[in-house]
C-alpha cells in the first residue's frame, strides 16, 4: 500500500523537528546504554507537513523497550487557552495533593501574588502570605475542611509584591483521588 512504511527509529527520527531532533536522538541513545526509562516531549512534523506535539515514555524490561508516544497538541492548545483566559479574567489557580504534598500552581496565580517562579507551596508560606487578622480564621477554616474532606470557600486577604493586601475569594473542591483544586 502507498501508506505502508517500515517502521523504525530512522523513520522516526525523520519526522522529529529539526530543533528537537538532537535532543531526542540523545534521550534514545542513553536509553540503549543505560537501559534506564525515559520521558521526554517533542514535536513531529507530519506529511501534510502540520507540527504536532508529543510525549514519549518508555520502559525497559528484560532488554526489551515498551512504551507509548501521545499526540498532545490539543491538550496544550486547550492549556494555551486556559492560561490566556485566567490572564484576562485575573483567576489563578492550584492544585494540592495532600497525601504527597504536591502542588502545582498556575502562572496566573504566581502573577496575581507576584510569587518568584522558585517560590514552593507549603502550607506555612501559604499563611505568610495571609494577613495577619485573618490567618488564625483561615487556619480554622482549612483545618475543618481537611477533616470533611470537601470542597471549602473563603475570602481572604493577600499579601501583594508592594506589600499592601489585596481581597481574594478563594474556592477549592476534591476530586475522586482526594487532590484538592482551586481557584
Amino acid at each position: 500500500p502507498a501508506h505502508s512504511v517500515k517502521p523504525g527509529v530512522a523513520f522516526w527520527a525523520a519526522h522529529i523537528h529539526v530543533e528537537d531532533r538532537e535532543r531526542v536522538l540523545a534521550t534514545y541513545a542513553e536509553a540503549s546504554s543505560t537501559l534506564k526509562p525515559y520521558a521526554i516531549q517533542y514535536r513531529v512534523i507530519r506529511t501534510d507537513n502540520q507540527t504536532r506535539h508529543m510525549v514519549e515514555q518508555c520502559e525497559v524490561s528484560e532488554g526489551c523497550f515498551s512504551g507509548y508516544v501521545m499526540d498532545i497538541t490539543e491538550r496544550q492548545k486547550t492549556q494555551r487557552h486556559l492560561a490566556k483566559a485566567q490572564e484576562i479574567a485575573r483567576i489563578g489557580s492550584w492544585e494540592w495533593d495532600p497525601t504527597t504534598d504536591q502542588t502545582w500552581v498556575s502562572d496566573e496565580l504566581y502573577q496575581m501574588l507576584g510569587l518568584d517562579e522558585d517560590w514552593r507551596f507549603s502550607r506555612e508560606r501559604w499563611f505568610d502570605l495571609i494577613h495577619p487578622d485573618d490567618r488564625d480564621r483561615v487556619r480554622s477554616f482549612y483545618e475543618e475542611a481537611d477533616a470533611r474532606s470537601a470542597g471549602a470557600a473563603s475570602q481572604v486577604q493577600r499579601r501583594q509584591p508592594d506589600g499592601s493586601y489585596r481581597l481574594y475569594f478563594e474556592q477549592s473542591e476534591p476530586n475522586d483521588a482526594g487532590t484538592l483544586t482551586g481557584i
